[in-house]
């Protein structure tokens, strides 16, 4: 039986001071050094943007939990309001 991946990946949007702003959250190990991770967003699935690749950052880390067992969960939003002209898709790149 595979996992539910909605234990792992999950979506949601945040109200900060009247604005909203969609969050990503996902489960990783802990103390990986060998393992590098970027979180990646698109308005069109075409270009794809991330804080490496663009003059501003586009997410930041939200929120940042331990679970208590060997694994954390982290949170990234993006930067920008969420608006209802504009789709906004996430990717999480890991290698």
């Amino acid at each position: 039986k595979s996992p539910d991946p909605s234990q792992f990946l999950s979506f949601r949007t945040v109200d900060l001071g009247g604005g909203i702003y969609p969050v990503v959250s996902y489960q990783r190990r802990k103390n990986a050094p060998d393992v590098t991770e970027r979180v990646e967003i698109s308005n069109d699935l075409f270009s794809w943007r991330h804080n490496g690749n663009s003059p501003s950052n586009q997410t930041l880390v939200f929120s940042l939990d331990n679970n208590g067992d060997g694994t954390e969960t982290v949170s990234y939003r993006t930067q920008a309001l969420l608006s209802s002209a504009a789709k906004t898709y996430f990717r999480i790149i890991i290698e």
